[in-house]
C-alpha cells in the first residue's frame, strides 16, 4: 500500500458484512505492484521440480546438463 500511495497508483476499497460469518464486517484493499524484473540465468544450473500423484522428485541439474 505504501508504494501505491507514494507512486499516486489506485486503491480500491470495498467494505461489506458477512452474514453467515457473525455479522463481521471485512475491509478488503488492492492496487497495483510494483514490477519486479525477472533475472533467470543457466550458468549455475537449475533445479527441476516433478509433481506425480504419488511422489514429488527434486533433481539438479548442472549446468552442461549433467544431473
Amino acid at each position: 500500500m505504501l508504494y501505491a500511495l507514494e507512486a499516486n497508483k489506485p486503491v480500491t476499497v470495498q467494505i461489506f458484512r458477512r452474514e453467515h460469518k457473525e455479522d463481521k464486517w471485512y475491509i478488503h484493499l488492492s492496487t497495483y505492484i510494483q514490477a519486479v524484473p525477472y533475472v533467470s540465468s543457466g550458468k549455475n544450473g537449475c533445479l527441476c521440480i516433478d509433481l506425480n500423484a504419488e511422489s514429488i522428485d527434486v533433481v539438479y541439474i548442472k549446468r552442461d546438463g549433467n544431473l
